[in-house]
């Protein structure tokens, strides 16, 4: 478990953060906490939107948001 404003849910992002800038993204932090990473695209397309959350609720179960995170990193790391 990783609770929001723990100092586990700090590292996490901080590390979310560092392997978005590797990946060549852009990287804003809204004023409520969330993170944003942009890749740039190479053609005149609409954008693709991926979201989820890095935290877990305290039951949330097995798959409480988390893979949705790195998933969409991979998907830029693929691009």
């Amino acid at each position: 478990r990783r609770l929001a404003l723990s100092d586990a849910d700090k590292e996490m992002r901080d590390q979310f953060v560092a392997w978005c800038e590797a990946s060549s993204c852009t990287v804003t932090i809204d004023q409520g906490g969330s993170i944003r990473a942009r890749y740039p695209g190479t053609e005149d397309l609409p954008p693709a939107q991926i979201g989820s959350h890095l935290a877990t609720q305290v039951a949330g179960g097995r798959f409480d948001g988390i893979p949705g995170v790195p998933a969409g990193l991979e998907i830029i790391r693929t691009l």
